[in-house]
C-alpha cells in the first residue's frame, strides 16, 4: 500500500515537473527570441506585438494537436507526442539564421513569422500542447482528481519565467548563454515528458459510454462564443497595452513582460479558485481604471511615465480579471476540457490577429487599445444580460450621483461660466446687471437651494410618510433632473448659463429638486435593478469618451499613416488668422484685389459689397444695390472702378473715389462673371448661356458676343499684360481667347465637372482652373500644356488665386483653404484654424507692408479669406511643418523660402552635427545620416556633397520627398542625395554606402521612445568604422527622456580608443523680421573621433577644453585599473583622488598625466591636451549613481539599467540603501 502510494506520488510529481518545466521554458524563450530579433526589424514595438501574435497562434496550433491526439488510443498518443518530442530536438540550439535577415521591401511582419517557425516553430508547439495534454493524461490517470491545479501550477511556471527574465536572466548574462541554457532546459523537458508519456502507454482506455444513457453536458451557443471572445479581449488589451506602453517608453523586455506578467496573473488567480474573482468588486475597480486611463489619455506626454505605467498595466489587469475570471465561471465538465482550452487558445489567437494585423489596416493611430479597452465593458455587459444578474440601487448610490452632478453644477456655475467671460463684458449679462464673475451668485444659489430642500423634505417627511413608491418615484425624478442640469453646463455650447440670466431660475428649481431628494430618501430602503442596465449606461459613456478622445487628438494633422514601424503625422503649426473683419450679415462670397488701391473688396449672399483697406482692416465704403447675391467682383487695373455681377441678372459699375453706382445694366439670362480689362476698355461679362459679352465700359454696351461654352460662363479673368482672357465654363472647358481680334488661342479639357473659378498669372505666362471635380490646374498659357494637377480637397475647389510672384497659388473649398508651390505643384499647407474651421468660399494673396509685388523674389504674402460672413488675413510666413512618430518630432521645416534652408530642430549650427561639419572640409564631404525624419541634415548640403541617408520605415522616406524640401533643394544646389530603405547596420553590413569612405557618420535614431540598441553595441561600431575615413567623425544624437546613453557611448569610446566630445547645445532662436522664431532645439550629442584628430584640428581642441568628458573618460579607466570602489570615496575631491591614483602601483606608464594634472588648478594635461576638471566631481556622484555596465554587445544589451527614473524613485531607493546599510 505505501509503495502504491508512493509511486503515485512520484508519478503525481513527475506531471507537475513537467507542466511547470514546460510553461516555464514556453514564457522563457517569448522574451528571449524577441530581444533577438529585434534589432533585425529596426528594434520597432511591433515587433513584439508580432511575436505575441505567432505565440499566440501556435498555442492554438498546441492546443488543436492535444485535442485531436486525445481522440487516439492511449498508447498511439504516448507514442506520437514521443517522437514529436525528439523531433522537437532537432532544432537546437534556437539561434536564428542570418539567412533568415530581412530584405528590403518585404513585408516585416510576415517576415517574423516565417523566421520564428523556422526558429522555434516545433519546438514551441510541444511546449504550448502541454497543458491540456498534461492535464487530459492526468484526468486518465489518476480519475477523480481535479486537474485545473495544473493549469495554475503551469501559469506559475509562466510567471517565474516572465519575472526572471528582466531581472535576473537579461542583465546579467548574454544572449548566447540563453541561447544555450533554454536549449539545455528543452533536452531536460523533453527527457521528463517522455518518461510520463512511456508511462501512459499502459493506461487502460476509458470504457465506452452509451451516448443515450450519458449523454454529454449540452453547451449552449452563447457559452462557446464567450469561451471565444473573452478571451479574445483579453489577449487584445495585452497586446494593445504593450504596444501603448512601449511606444511610449522604451522597447525593452521588462515592459514587454510585466504587462504578460499581468496577464498570466489573471489567469492564475482566476482559474486557481473561484474564490478570488468577485464581479462586484471588479466591476467597481473597471470604473476606477477606467476612469484612470482617461485621464492619463488626456494629459499625453505631460503625465509621469511611470505613473502611466502603472495606470495602463492596472487597467490591464483588471479587465484581464474580469475576462478570465467570467471565463472560468463558465468552465465545462472534465470531458470537454480539451475542448475548453482548445476555444480559449482560438479566442487569444483571435485577439492576437486582431491586434497585430487587423488593426494596423483598418486604423490610423493605436485605436485598437481604446476599442479593446471598450471591449472589455461590452462582454460583461452580454454577461449580465446572459446571468441576468442584479444589484441593490439604494439610497448612498443615489446620494452619490446626486453629488457628482452637485459638483459638476458648481463647476459649471462657476469656474466654467468665470473662465469663459473672464476679462470681458457680456453684452446680456451687462444689461441685467450680472457680473462676469458669478462666484457669489454661484455660491447664494447653491445654499439657497439647499435650504429650501431641507424644509421641502421635512414636508414630505409628513405628508407622504408611508408612500414608499412615491418617494422612490421622486427620488428617480429628481436625480434625472440633477442630471439634466449637469450635462447643458458641460458639453453643450450656447446652452444653460451659457445665454442669459433666466437660466438661473431654472438652475435654483433642479438644485432645488436634487436637495430635495438627497433629504427625502433618508429611510429609502432601495430598489433591485438589473445590472445589465447600469452597464450599458456606462459602456456607452466610455465609449462616448474615448471616441470623443480620438477625435479631438491633433486636428493640425494633415497627413496620417501607419505600418509595421509606427505611426507617423505630419503637422501644420504657426499658420495665424488676425482677428475677423466683421461687417456682412450674410455670408461672403467673393473676394477680389486691387494691387493699385492696396484694396479688397468682398461680396455677400444678401447683395452687400464692403471696401476694405488690408493695411488697416477697415471698411472703406459700404455699396449697396444688389437685390440678390453677388456672383462676382472685379477691379479695374488703375483702381478707379469696381464691377460687380448680382444673382438677379444685374451689372453694375461703381465708381470709387465717391463709393457710389455710376451705371447699371440688366440682362435677359443670368451672368456669372465678369473682368476688367488691363487698359479700361473693356468688361467681359460670362452669361449662363455660354456667351461671352465685351462691353464698352464708357457706354456700356455690348460690343461683341462670344459663344464660348456649351454650359454656363462661370469666371473671367484678363490677362494684366495683354488683351487675353481665360474663361471657364460648366462644361469643363478652359480656354483663352484674344480679346482684339475675338478669336481663340487655346483651350483645354483637363476637368470632368463644371470650372468654378479662373486666374490668370501676375506675368501671363500660366493660367489656373478650380473645378467641381475636386482638382485645381496649372496651364501654360501659349499653348494650354497641363503644368501641375492639384488634387488634395475632397469636394469642389470654389477658388483659385496666384499670389504676387506666381510662387504659390491658393485654393478655397468646403475642407479649408490650401496652399501651393507653384514650381512643382506642392501641397504646402491648409489653412486650418479650431476657433475659425474649414469651411472657406473664397481666397485670395494680399501682399504685405508693400512686399512682394510682382518683380520681387520672395513673395511675403498674406493670404485673405472668406469663411462665414467673415474674412480674416492669414500669416503664413511663419508656417512650420513638422513629422512626428508617436511622441517624438522627428523634424521640422519652414515652407517660406527664405526659411526653407533653416537646419532646425536638433541639427542647429550648434549642435553636434553643425559644429563637426565645421572641423570638416568645406566641400566634397561625404555624409552618412542614420535617421531620414525631414531630411534637415541635406539643408548643409553643398555642390559636390554626398549625403546618404538611412532609414527602415518606407514612410518617412514618401513623406521626406512629397511634404518637406530638405532633399529636393539639396539635390538642386548641386549635392548627390541617396535615400537606402532597411535596417541602418544591415545596409552598412551589406555596403549599400557610397564609393567614398564617409567624412561624417550621424546617428540619430535614440530620441524615440523606442530606440533600436542594436546600432549602439560593439559590433555596431565596428561597422561604422569599417566606412569611416580616419579624420572622420562619429556624432552620436543621446537626447532621450527616459534612456541615459551617455555612460553606453563611453564605455563603447573606451573599448575602441576613441576620444568622445560632448556638445550641449541649449538651442536658441533664430530672427526672422520682427519675430524670433524657436528653431533650434537642446540637444546633447557625443562625437566618436581618433586621438590624433585633436591635434590637427583645433576647434574639437576648445570643445574638450569646456567640456571634461575624455577626461573623465580617463579618471574613469585609472580607477578602474587602480581598483578604487567609487562608492567607497565618500566625496573627496578630484585632486585627492589624483593623489591617491599616482601611489597606485599599477598605474606607472600614466604617472606623468596623473602629476600634470593635480599640477593645474581647473585642467588636467591628458595625452598632450588640456582638459577640464572643475566639475570632474559631479562625474565621481554620476558614477555612483549610474555604476559602470558591461560593454553592449549583440550578445548583452539591457535597457533596464540605463533608465531615467524620477526623484521620488531614487529617494525610495537611497533610503533603501540606507536601511539596507
Amino acid at each position: 500500500m505505501n509503495d502504491t502510494s508512493q509511486v503515485s506520488r512520484a508519478q503525481m510529481l513527475a506531471f507537475g515537473v513537467t507542466i511547470f518545466t514546460g510553461a516555464f521554458l514556453l514564457f522563457q524563450v517569448q522574451p528571449l527570441i524577441g530581444k533577438y530579433i529585434l534589432p533585425w526589424f529596426g528594434g520597432t514595438p511591433s515587433v513584439w506585438t508580432t511575436c505575441l501574435l505567432f505565440f499566440q497562434c501556435l498555442l492554438l496550433g498546441g492546443y488543436a494537436y492535444a485535442h485531436l491526439l486525445t481522440r487516439l488510443p492511449m498508447r498511439k498518443q504516448a507514442i506520437v507526442h514521443m517522437v514529436l518530442l525528439a523531433a522537437s530536438l532537432l532544432f537546437l540550439p534556437i539561434r536564428p539564421s542570418e539567412a533568415l535577415q530581412p530584405e528590403p521591401g518585404g513585408n516585416p511582419a510576415w517576415q517574423i513569422l516565417v523566421l520564428l517557425a523556422a526558429t522555434i516553430g516545433l519546438p514551441y508547439l510541444v511546449l504550448s500542447s502541454t497543458g491540456p495534454l498534461i492535464q487530459s493524461w492526468f484526468s486518465r490517470k489518476f480519475a477523480g482528481r481535479s486537474p485545473y491545479r495544473l493549469y495554475a501550477l503551469s501559469n506559475i511556471g509562466s510567471m517565474l519565467a516572465l519575472i526572471t527574465y528582466p531581472f535576473l536572466v537579461e542583465p546579467y548574462t548574454t544572449r548566447n548563454t540563453q541561447v544555450w541554457s533554454w536549449s539545455f532546459g528543452l533536452v531536460v523537458f523533453a527527457i521528463v515528458c517522455g518518461a510520463v508519456a512511456w508511462n501512459m502507454r499502459e493506461v487502460k482506455e476509458p470504457e465506452e459510454i452509451d451516448e443515450e444513457e450519458a449523454p454529454a453536458p449540452a453547451i449552449s451557443r452563447w457559452t462557446m462564443a464567450l469561451w471565444v471572445l473573452l478571451p479574445a479581449c483579453g489577449t487584445a488589451q495585452l497586446m494593445a497595452a504593450t504596444n501603448k506602453i512601449t511606444q511610449d517608453v522604451a522597447i525593452i523586455p521588462f515592459l514587454w513582460v510585466l504587462p504578460l506578467s499581468l496577464y498570466l496573473l489573471s489567469f492564475i488567480i482566476c482559474f486557481d479558485s473561484p474564490r478570488w474573482y468577485s464581479r462586484t468588486w471588479f466591476s467597481r475597480a473597471l470604473w476606477l481604471s477606467w476612469a484612470a486611463v482617461i485621464w492619463a489619455l488626456h494629459k499625453g506626454a505631460n503625465a509621469d511615465i511611470i505613473l502611466q505605467v502603472v495606470i495602463f498595466n492596472a487597467a490591464l489587469f483588471i479587465g484581464c480579471m474580469i475576462c478570465h475570471g467570467e471565463l472560468y465561471r463558465l468552465r465545462p465538465p472534465a470531458i470537454r476540457l480539451t475542448q475548453y482550452f482548445l476555444m480559449i487558445s482560438a479566442g487569444g489567437a483571435l485577439g492576437g490577429l486582431f491586434v497585430a494585423l487587423v488593426a494596423p489596416l483598418i486604423f490610423a493611430d493605436y485605436w485598437e487599445f481604446h476599442v479593446s479597452l471598450w471591449g472589455g465593458g461590452a462582454l460583461m455587459l452580454v454577461v449580465c444580460f446572459l446571468n441576468k444578474v442584479q444589484w441593490t440601487f439604494g439610497k448612498w448610490h443615489l446620494r452619490f450621483t446626486l453629488l457628482l452632478c452637485f459638483l459638476a453644477a458648481y463647476w459649471g456655475l462657476s469656474a466654467r461660466f468665470e473662465v469663459r467671460y473672464i476679462g470681458t463684458e457680456n453684452p446680456v449679462l451687462a444689461r441685467q446687471g450680472v457680473p462676469s464673475g458669478l462666484w457669489l451668485e454661484t455660491v447664494a444659489l447653491l445654499l439657497g437651494a439647499m435650504a429650501l430642500s431641507w424644509i421641502s423634505a421635512l414636508i414630505l417627511e409628513t405628508w407622504i410618510r408611508h408612500q414608499q413608491k412615491l418617494r422612490a418615484l421622486a427620488a428617480f425624478v429628481g436625480g434625472l433632473l440633477a442630471l439634466m442640469l449637469a450635462v447643458p453646463l458641460l458639453w453643450i455650447p450656447g446652452l444653460g448659463l451659457e445665454v442669459a440670466p433666466w437660466a438661473f431660475a431654472v438652475a435654483l428649481l433642479l438644485l432645488t429638486i436634487k436637495g430635495f431628494v438627497w433629504f427625502a430618501i433618508s429611510k429609502w430602503r432601495g430598489f433591485v435593478l438589473p445590472s445589465g442596465w447600469t452597464w450599458s449606461l456606462l459602456v456607452v459613456v466610455m465609449g462616448v469618451v474615448l471616441i470623443k478622445h480620438a477625435s479631438n487628438l491633433d486636428k493640425e494633422i494633415i497627413r496620417q499613416t501607419r505600418n509595421f514601424y509606427g505611426v507617423l503625422k505630419i503637422y501644420d503649426y504657426g499658420m495665424y488668422p488676425s482677428k475677423p473683419w466683421d461687417g456682412h450679415e450674410g455670408d461672403v462670397r467673393v473676394l477680389a484685389r486691387s494691387l493699385t488701391l492696396r484694396s479688397l473688396a468682398s461680396g455677400d449672399n444678401q447683395g452687400l459689397i464692403r471696401i476694405w483697406n488690408f493695411d488697416r482692416g477697415e471698411t472703406t465704403h459700404k455699396l449697396e444695390g444688389h437685390e440678390a447675391a453677388i456672383r462676382a467682383l472685379s477691379f479695374s487695373s488703375d483702381g478707379q472702378w469696381l464691377a460687380s455681377v448680382g444673382a438677379n441678372h444685374t451689372l453694375r459699375l461703381w465708381e470709387l473715389a465717391g463709393g457710389s453706382e455710376k451705371r447699371k445694366r440688366t440682362f435677359d439670362t443670368a451672368i456669372h462673371a465678369v473682368a476688367c480689362s488691363p487698359g479700361g476698355k473693356w468688361i467681359a461679362v460670362g452669361a449662363v448661356d455660354g456667351t461671352i459679352h465685351l462691353l464698352e465700359l464708357e457706354s456700356f454696351k455690348t460690343s461683341s458676343t462670344i459663344a464660348a461654352h456649351d454650359g454656363a460662363v462661370n469666371s473671367l479673368a484678363f490677362d494684366l499684360l495683354s488683351s487675353r482672357l481665360v474663361s471657364g465654363g460648366g462644361d469643363g472647358g478652359v480656354k483663352i481667347w484674344n480679346t482684339d481680334r475675338r478669336e481663340l488661342i487655346t483651350e483645354t479639357d483637363g476637368h470632368e465637372a463644371a470650372v468654378n473659378q479662373v486666374a490668370f498669372g501676375q506675368n501671363g505666362s500660366m493660367v489656373a482652373s478650380a473645378g467641381e471635380d475636386g482638382l485645381a490646374c496649372v496651364w501654360r498659357a501659349t499653348d494650354g500644356r497641363l503644368m501641375h494637377r492639384l488634387a488634395g480637397h475632397g469636394g469642389e475647389v470654389r477658388d483659385i488665386a496666384f499670389d504676387t510672384c506666381d510662387s504659390r497659388l491658393a485654393t478655397a473649398g468646403s475642407d479649408g483653404v490650401k496652399i501651393w508651390d507653384n514650381t512643382d505643384g506642392r501641397l504646402v499647407c491648409t489653412l486650418f484654424n479650431k476657433k475659425v474651421g474649414r469651411d472657406a468660399r473664397a481666397a485670395v494673396f494680399v501682399p504685405a507692408d508693400g512686399v512682394g509685388w510682382p518683380g520681387a523674389t520672395h513673395n511675403l504674402d498674406r493670404v485673405a479669406t472668406a469663411q462665414g460672413s467673415s474674412i480674416r488675413l492669414w500669416n503664413t510666413d511663419l508656417h512650420e511643418r513638422r513629422i512626428r512618430n508617436g511622441r517624438i518630432t522627428h523634424g521640422m521645416q519652414y515652407t517660406h523660402p527664405n526659411l526653407a534652408r533653416l537646419q532646425t530642430t536638433y541639427y542647429g549650427p550648434s549642435s553636434g552635427v553643425g559644429q563637426s561639419l565645421q572641423w570638416l572640409p568645406a566641400t566634397n564631404r561625404t555624409i552618412g545620416v542614420v535617421g531620414l525624419g525631414a531630411g534637415t541634415i541635406a539643408a548643409y548640403g553643398k555642390a559636390g556633397d554626398q549625403i546618404w541617408f538611412y532609414d527602415i520605415d518606407p514612410d518617412v522616406s514618401d513623406v521626406a520627398k512629397t511634404h518637406f524640401t530638405n532633399l529636393r533643394d539639396c539635390e538642386r544646389r548641386g549635392a548627390e542625395v541617396s535615400v537606402v530603405l532597411g535596417d541602418a547596420r544591415l545596409s552598412l553590413q551589406h555596403d549599400r554606402v557610397p564609393s567614398k569612405k564617409f567624412d561624417l557618420l550621424v546617428l540619430d535614431a535614440f530620441s524615440s521612445d523606442a530606440i533600436p540598441a542594436h546600432l549602439l553595441t560593439r559590433e555596431a561600431i565596428e561597422v561604422y568604422l569599417r566606412h569611416m575615413k580616419g579624420s572622420g567623425v562619429i556624432a552620436i544624437h543621446v537626447s532621450n527622456r527616459h534612456l541615459n546613453l551617455e555612460g553606453v557611448v563611453l564605455d563603447l569610446s573606451r573599448h575602441f580608443g576613441l576620444v568622445p566630445i560632448q556638445i550641449e547645445d541649449e538651442g536658441e532662436y533664430a530672427a526672422f523680421g520682427s519675430e524670433q522664431l524657436h528653431a533650434f532645439w537642446r540637444t546633447d550629442w557625443i562625437m566618436l573621433v581618433q586621438p590624433g584628430f585633436l591635434n590637427a584640428n583645433p576647434l574639437p581642441r576648445r570643445l574638450a577644453l569646456e567640456h571634461p568628458f575624455y577626461f573623465k573618460q580617463k579618471l574613469a579607466s585609472w580607477m578602474d585599473t587602480a581598483g578604487i570602489d567609487v562608492k567607497k570615496l565618500d566625496g573627496e575631491s578630484v585632486n585627492v583622488i589624483l593623489e591617491k591614483l599616482k601611489k597606485n602601483s599599477k598605474l606607472k606608464s600614466e604617472r606623468a598625466m596623473i602629476e600634470a594634472a593635480m599640477g593645474a588648478a581647473n585642467f588636467a594635461q591628458v595625452d598632450g591636451e588640456t582638459f577640464a576638471i572643475q566639475e570632474a566631481s559631479k562625474f565621481l556622484a554620476s558614477k555612483h549613481d549610474h555604476p559602470e555596465m558591461p560593454l553592449w554587445t549583440d550578445d548583452y544589451v539591457s535597457l533596464y539599467r540605463i533608465l531615467h527614473t524620477p526623484q521620488w524613485w531614487d529617494d525610495l531607493k537611497a533610503a533603501w540603501h540606507n536601511w539596507w546599510d
